[in-house]
């Protein structure tokens, strides 16, 4: 609907304001589990980015000491008539992020993302009802609008987008979330630390953020983060050596150290749970085997040799994935020449492109359709659709800029795959990969692999640790700083950040207007990084939470004490509410009393807009968060043993 002038009245009920829509607007069905908590939407409850993290690996976290913790707080926009009545909850075990459904936008009703793994909020038992006792579907009078309805959510008639605006000037105004952040670190820590410990300088932090951004795991930052922090240290960026076509995924970590290169695909995955990467099917290792390589004096031989026959198996399924795409382009190139089999893979327009993470099913029928002999084969193999993707990875590199270099694996063209074993055995493993020619130089294979090809870094759960391990004595690098400042950027980055520079013991503001992953705007608030003591501190606390019952984590006197100072601050913003004016005033309504149905639409108009001022509040909310932000199951890089 246009913005629409009442030339009558010389007055202007549309606003025309267009702010960016976020977030999705109230549908679908919701509850309150067990006639309590807050609303949880159906199809929230199986979301794997809300999919609960594991207690253990949270107190393994909680116990590491290269976790950074973060302090987060601040206010999110809802409706009630009862501000004084709302309910505490706590959302336990979250990876880095809570919907609250008890929200709204600039556009009306909708979810909204308080930041987080741990996080106490307030949340209105009437939101429902509210809403339900705002007008709907106001006819609209045909002199003046047309034919059609208005709502609440119709910001040509509705005030939502202005009670929106002042949510956002008072969130990033400073003030009350920071003040509220004070007294939330005086009761979780028990003191206010004015000391700073800043890591990096504001430009290297602004750059490695944006490098963050196309991460997927906080390891893959930590070669860039070495180059920043130890500028005499010989390392460089070697991405070139790694060039991809079409929409293959590069190799997560390739740099150059000491004149060798290094090429490691990472995963936070355990390959005990799950096939992920070149590791095809779940990994099962023999009890005696396990046994025997997490007894007190370790032998890790029945592993090698387990992860050996796992991987040799894993390495028959991608070559037939591989030479099942070649097939394909060998029939393709009867026809055409001049097309490049990376080419041909890359082309998401054509019958025979194959697209990473395609069923397993399809993909090898597309093959079968497409002249590929080999696909029938294939089809009957497990982890079809992992064997694919990794034959893409691979079909995807340009490994003709690798020749000639010399590898930490030996020289040869090749790539490192890493993973986690298990949850229970968080130890990285992983395997060497060499790769050789087929069919005239057109096809990538990988080799044939040996007990020399297996990896089993027992000390690190990931391989920058690893390697950080490998060189901290002999290069003076600090390696827990490192890793320090690896988590310190990531959480950075998940709570969206807004200040280039990272200064850890400094409360920060957050913005308000950034959109998560999910679509759903981040409520606004802030953020304080703390420096090692208070760390500390916040790890204790959370042990004493991890170990109380669901009722007293939802009434710790702590949170209860920061709630109460904070609601002086609901107010004030309900107050600034109010101030906002009404887009019809009561002499405009009162203009023209002939016109019946123009009036009692301009004061159902009204009526709306008053009720939408009155049940306007900012809810107060606090959190802890460590690593876990972006995708659901990454964690902290643990310092190792």
């Amino acid at each position: 609907m246009a913005k629409t002038k009442f030339t009558d009245f010389g007055n202007v009920i549309g606003r025309g304001k267009t702010h960016r829509t976020s977030g999705q607007l109230m549908s679908g069905k919701f509850s309150r589990k067990g006639g309590e908590g807050p609303l949880v939407k159906q199809r929230h409850e199986n979301s794997a980015q809300l999919k609960p993290v594991s207690p253990t690996m949270t107190k393994k976290v909680i116990q590491n000491s290269a976790t950074v913790f973060s302090l987060t707080g601040g206010y999110y926009p809802t409706f009630t008539q009862s501000f004084n009545d709302m309910k505490t909850w706590y959302d336990n075990y979250r990876t880095g992020y809570t919907i609250v459904n008890e929200s709204f936008n600039d556009k009306g009703p909708a979810g909204i993302i308080l930041r987080g793994n741990h996080t106490w909020y307030k949340y209105p038992t009437d939101y429902m009802s509210v809403l339900e006792s705002i007008p709907k579907d106001i006819d609209i009078h045909p002199n003046f609008l047309g034919d059609g309805t208005a709502d609440l959510q119709d910001n040509n008639v509705s005030l939502i987008d202005e009670i929106f605006d002042v949510y956002q000037k008072w969130i990033t105004g400073g003030g009350e979330s920071a003040e509220m952040m004070d007294t939330w670190r005086k009761q979780v820590v028990g003191k206010i630390t004015e000391s700073a410990e800043p890591f990096l300088k504001g430009e290297d932090s602004a750059e490695l953020q944006t490098s963050f951004k196309q991460k997927q795991a906080p390891e893959e930052i930590i070669p860039e983060l070495l180059m920043k922090m130890y500028p005499d240290l010989d390392i460089e960026a070697a991405d070139e050596l790694m060039e991809t076509y079409g929409q293959a995924n590069p190799v997560d970590i390739v740099f150059r150290f000491m004149g060798q290169v290094y090429a490691k695909d990472v995963t936070q995955s355990r390959i005990m749970e799950k096939g992920t990467h070149t590791s095809i099917g779940k990994f099962k290792p023999e009890t005696d085997s396990l046994a025997k390589a997490f007894q007190k004096n370790p032998d890790y031989s029945g592993l090698m040799k387990d992860l050996l026959k796992h991987f040799k198996e894993s390495r028959k399924t991608i070559n037939l994935a591989l030479k099942s795409i070649h097939e394909m382009f060998v029939a393709y190139k009867k026809d055409k020449r001049g097309v490049s089999l990376r080419e041909f893979v890359g082309d998401r327009k054509s019958d025979h492109y194959i697209k990473s993470r395609m069923g397993g099913k399809v993909s090898t029928q597309r093959m079968m359709e497409q002249g590929s002999t080999s696909a029938a084969e294939l089809a009957k193999r497990e982890g079809v659709m992992e064997a694919v993707d990794a034959a893409l990875h691979i079909i995807g590199m340009q490994w003709s800029n690798y020749e000639g270099g010399r590898l930490d694996t030996g020289g040869e063209v090749g790539y490192s795959d890493l993973f986690v074993l298990s949850n229970e055995h968080p130890i990285n493993v992983g395997i060497n990969w060499r790769l050789s020619k087929r069919s005239r130089g057109k096809l990538w294979v990988l080799r044939p692999v040996g007990i020399a090809d297996i990896v089993i870094n027992p000390e690190a759960t990931f391989y920058m640790d690893h390697f950080l391990q490998t060189i901290e004595l002999t290069h003076n690098i600090n390696r827990e700083v490192v890793l320090q400042v690896t988590n310190m950027l990531w959480n950075a980055n998940n709570m969206y950040m807004t200040e280039a520079e990272m200064v850890m013991g400094v409360v920060q503001e957050m913005g308000i207007s950034q959109v998560g992953d999910s679509g759903y705007i981040v409520a606004g608030g802030a953020v304080v990084f703390e420096p090692t003591d208070v760390n500390d501190a916040i790890g204790s606390f959370l042990t004493e939470v991890m170990g109380n019952t669901d009722e007293a984590l939802r009434n710790m006197p702590q949170v209860n004490e920061v709630f109460q100072k904070a609601k002086d601050g609901g107010r004030n913003f309900h107050e600034l509410v109010q101030n906002i004016p009404d887009p019809i005033a009561l002499e405009q309504i009162q203009t023209d009393m002939e016109n019946f149905e123009l009036g009692n639409y301009l004061s159902e108009l009204t009526d709306m807009n008053n009720l939408l001022k009155a049940s306007s509040w900012a809810a107060p909310y606090v959190g802890i968060m460590y690593q876990g932000g972006q995708k659901s199951g990454i964690w902290p890089i643990l310092s190792g043993k």
